[in-house]
């Protein structure tokens, strides 16, 4: 078991993301992003081991996550992390962006010893996960469909949550704990 703190979209991105899942599910690459249960595309901003004291981590984020604003965001590449063969879509680093993991970190920050270090500020690359867990076959096929059918897309980050996520005999179940809307521009 584990906690992810995420960043989610509005519909029209969310769908582009989707129909890429659904692509690569209906052509028999690999399924994983569209069979997960409760899974929705994001951007992840912190990953945590199960020791996290939970309530009292929600508790903090709550604090940080009400004055949130919404923001655009835009995908325009394809790449992938060959040590863990995930192929994902990275986000244009923005201002935006950057100032708001900083800011997560700096509020957060006393909850570090149970975060995943490649989510930390200096080493994280921010991503949207196309396809994980793939053999090397798995990993061209992937490549192969993604340079055929992924077009860039923008649209907005509308959501910020923080999610449980585990493996059980059903697979990977990802449940959210915690969500609050980002404020949109007018607000």
């Amino acid at each position: 078991m584990m906690y992810a703190v995420e960043l989610f979209f509005d519909e029209k991105l969310e769908h582009g993301i989707r129909m890429i899942w659904d692509g690569l599910k209906s052509e028999r690459i690999t399924p994983n992003m569209a069979d997960i249960k409760g899974l929705r595309p994001h951007l992840t901003l912190g990953v945590y081991d199960a020791a996290l004291p939970a309530e009292e981590f929600v508790d903090a984020f709550q604090t940080f996550a009400g004055g949130l604003r919404s923001f655009n965001v835009n995908f325009e590449t394809i790449s992938f992390f060959s040590s863990s063969s995930v192929v994902f879509t990275p986000p244009r680093m923005t201002k935006d962006l950057f100032t708001l993991h900083q800011n997560y970190y700096q509020a957060l920050g006393s909850y570090n010893e149970h975060a995943h270090e490649l989510y930390l500020p200096g080493r994280w690359v921010p991503h949207c996960t196309l396809a994980m867990e793939l053999n090397n076959g798995q990993l061209v096929d992937t490549l192969r469909y993604c340079s055929e059918h992924f077009q860039a897309m923008n649209g907005r980050l509308t959501e910020i949550c923080v999610e449980k996520m585990e493996v059980n005999d059903e697979g990977h179940v990802s449940e959210r704990l915690f969500s609050v809307p980002l404020k949109g521009e007018r607000e």
